[in-house]
């Protein structure tokens, strides 16, 4: 079982930045957006488990904010038509509608898709854990091409001139990875 606020907890795990360091990044054109733009329809309703509660907010932010994006960015840019089966939306609403100790059981996660996988595959296969795709962002700020495309777009001048910035948070956060 989870906390009183599933969402604050949820975007305090997934989140570089807590919300007081966010407002504090914020300069007031990026504030204003910030506070106009709406999330995607809600799955989960107020009797919903707390699992079911943070997988609504997977599906309506981190997917489509994060890794969906990055999987049609990252297809497209090598010509590569990709498919994503397990959100074809007739499963989506299946699996929202299936009791959270079938998607989830002590540390197994998948519970219906690693079942049904341990009977249709050979051997392991169905309880092998994931592989994270670690990308090395900090080596990648401090040199090379991306270091200097960051100079430029989070200089001072850069920063004040698109206003979407506070120009002081974004000075003492270049600080803090350069030491």
């Amino acid at each position: 079982a989870g906390g009183e606020d599933p969402e604050a907890e949820y975007h305090f795990l997934i989140s570089l930045f807590d919300s007081g360091d966010k407002n504090g990044l914020y300069g007031d054109k990026l504030a204003a957006f910030i506070g106009e733009r709406a999330a995607g329809p809600d799955r989960a309703g107020n009797g919903a488990s707390y699992l079911d509660k943070v997988l609504s907010l997977q599906y309506r932010q981190w997917l489509p904010d994060d890794i969906l994006m990055k999987q049609d960015k990252l297809s497209m840019a090598n010509s590569i038509e990709a498919r994503v089966p397990f959100l074809d939306h007739e499963l989506v609403e299946f699996l929202f509608q299936a009791p959270p100790h079938l998607k989830l059981h002590g540390m197994k996660n998948k519970v219906l898709l690693r079942d049904y996988l341990s009977k249709a595959l050979p051997g392991e296969v169905s309880r092998r854990k994931k592989k994270a795709f670690y990308i090395p962002i900090e080596k990648y700020l401090s040199e090379g091409p991306l270091k200097e495309i960051a100079d430029i777009c989070l200089s001072d001048e850069s920063v004040a001139k698109r206003g979407y910035l506070n120009r002081e948070a974004v000075r003492e956060l270049r600080r803090q990875v350069k030491d």
